[in-house]
């Protein structure tokens, strides 16, 4: 096997750094901010840091030239995404219909409203209209990411390149919209309740 180029170690390395920089930041991820779902999507949101938990292990051992041990990584971590979304989908059953609210709040609130924009559109989503919608946005989202790391093969070289790229941009892209979708259930939990179903009650 071709050791892989110095430039590769450290081109992963800043990335990983980076990525986990964001992760540490980021708090939970889709967190639905309502009493009901709160255990469900914690354990599901935890599940899927488990996830990039193993992802960031794949990287190390890739950095070490353990092509099978980073196989093995892969596989854990695909475990724990598919178990996050399993997750995901139960907090979505029993999420309400109640409309979204999105308020018009301070500089710091539309930036992330206009952030969230910004990332369905690069994910090419329907901005979520009722906090179902928003449930169902985490199964979509890690799916997604899910896909791009099951069509990725590593063999320690630099003929990854292209496909840790895509990895590597691909978890951004899920972290950010995590958290972001964090601050969407906050901003619509902090309005006034209106009548809703749920889904448990339908």
């Amino acid at each position: 096997m071709r050791l892989i180029h110095p430039l590769f170690r450290a081109g992963v390395a800043l990335c990983l750094a980076g990525l986990v920089s964001l992760q540490a930041m980021a708090g939970p991820s889709f967190d639905a901010n309502r009493k009901e779902l709160e255990k469900l999507s914690a354990n599901a949101g935890a599940e899927l840091h488990r996830g990039f938990q193993k992802s960031h292990e794949m990287l190390m051992y890739l950095e070490l030239k353990d092509a099978p041990h980073a196989t093995e990584a892969k596989a854990a971590a695909l475990q724990h995404f598919n178990e996050s979304i399993a997750l995901f989908k139960n907090v979505s059953e029993i999420a309400p219909d109640r409309k979204i609210a999105y308020p018009p709040g301070d500089d710091r609130d539309q930036d992330a409203l206009a952030a969230f924009q910004e990332r369905l559109k690069e994910m090419d989503i329907a901005r979520p209209t009722t906090e179902k919608e928003l449930a169902e946005l985490a199964v979509k989202a890690v799916t997604r990411h899910l896909y791009v790391l099951e069509k990725s093969s590593f063999k320690a070289t630099r003929a990854d390149y292209p496909a840790l790229r895509k990895v590597l941009r691909s978890q951004a892209l899920l972290l950010d919209l995590g958290i972001l979708t964090s601050i969407v259930w906050s901003l619509s939990a902090d309005q006034p309740d209106t009548p809703a179903k749920t889904g448990a009650e339908q």
